[in-house]
């Protein structure tokens, strides 16, 4: 079962909540990134996107917790240490969730048995960039350099200038 089996608890002041209770996380890679074979054991140079993405499905199964759009979160992938670098290898220590860019508007959400799954582009960050987007919110810090899909934003969400 993923995460979107889960319900998450969402805030009784966001409208039309029940749309909102089911999500799937997605990241990029490179397409030369070489995956591991198997997940679990340590976490290394390779796997550590992925146990990234399962360490944050994880708390949001165990928890019920609601993760959203905008939401930025310490990494959890050490649990003694909330907010530790990824990997050894990189200074990324905390992820934002977008909208996923890239991807067709009619991918998020979609109906799943019924049920309204929204997908979450998982981007890792430095501390210093979620320190930065906690201090100036996202409008002035991730969307100011992504841009936004929102109506009458200032900035062209990075999406609408890649060609593919």
């Amino acid at each position: 079962m993923g995460m979107s089996s889960t319900t998450m608890n969402v805030p009784e002041d966001i409208d039309d909540r029940e749309n909102f209770a089911h999500a799937e996380l997605i990241c990029y890679l490179p397409p030369d990134w070489e995956l591991p074979l198997t997940l679990g054991g340590p976490i290394d140079a390779s796997n550590w996107p992925l146990e990234m993405l399962r360490s944050l499905a994880n708390y949001v199964i165990h928890t019920g917790a609601w993760l959203a759009e905008g939401h930025g979160i310490p990494s959890l992938t050490n649990q003694s240490q909330p907010g530790a670098c990824f990997a050894e290898n990189t200074k990324l220590s905390h992820v934002i969730l977008l909208d996923p860019v890239g991807e067709d508007p009619n991918f998020s959400p979609v109906a799943i048995e019924g049920t309204s799954v929204h997908f979450y582009l998982v981007v890792p960050i430095t501390a210093a960039e979620a320190a930065w987007k906690r201090e100036v919110g996202i409008a002035n810090s991730i969307y100011y350099i992504v841009g936004s899909k929102a109506e009458g934003g200032d900035n062209v969400a990075v999406d609408y200038v890649i060609d593919s």
